[in-house]
């Protein structure tokens, strides 16, 4: 005999009750603490920085190359240091060799300063300190230690007032005279077309 379909969810729905009705009658845990409760590992992550997309186009360049006159510059003031002696003073062997080395307007400075003071090393010295400061600002770098030793040199030769009066008219004298490494640039080419013509064949 089958028996009807509503009497098997009558069962159904009997054995639910009597199984909530359990659960009801159950006593009610106790309350946990959070210390009871199972313990889980949480990872902190650092925050992942994403720079801006137009950032990731952009080029590092490095540092500018140099143009041919800044090296010659640079190579003119390394030059200089052969000349300064350990006591701070700049010494050539003679007005000659200022005017190869350094050009004959620096030559006309030096001659034109002699007049205040009869003292070749001094006045030298005192007329490169302001060509350095005047006409190789870009290579203040390599000067600066030679300059301050040069004018420990001329603070310790006594001249009193006469040192500010001599420093101020060569830093005149070197406002109006041409570029010293024009000078050198010229010289040299002369002196280099002097060598082919004494190289060149006879014909």
């Amino acid at each position: 005999m089958i028996e009807p379909a509503w009497n098997s969810l009558s069962m159904d729905m009997l054995s639910s009750n009597q199984t909530l009705d359990s659960v009801a009658n159950q006593p009610m845990p106790a309350s946990i603490s959070i210390s009871e409760l199972p313990s889980r590992n949480y990872q902190t992550s650092a925050p992942i920085f994403n720079p801006p997309a137009s950032t990731s186009i952009l080029q590092h360049t490095g540092p500018t190359a140099k143009t041919v006159e800044e090296m010659e510059s640079e190579d003119f003031v390394r030059g200089l240091l052969d000349f300064q002696k350990s006591n701070g003073c700049f010494k050539f062997s003679d007005e000659e060799k200022v005017k190869t080395i350094l050009g004959p307007s620096i030559l006309s400075v030096v001659a034109g300063l002699k007049a205040e003071l009869d003292n070749f090393d001094i006045i030298l010295t005192i007329t490169l300190v302001n060509l350095l400061e005047g006409q190789f600002q870009s290579c203040q770098n390599l000067w600066i230690l030679m300059v301050r030793k040069a004018e420990e040199y001329i603070s310790a030769c006594s001249l009193g007032p006469k040192a500010d009066t001599l420093m101020q008219e060569a830093r005149n004298r070197i406002r109006v005279i041409p570029s010293v490494m024009v000078e050198v640039r010229n010289m040299k080419a002369i002196a280099a077309s002097a060598i082919e013509l004494q190289m060149a064949p006879v014909e």
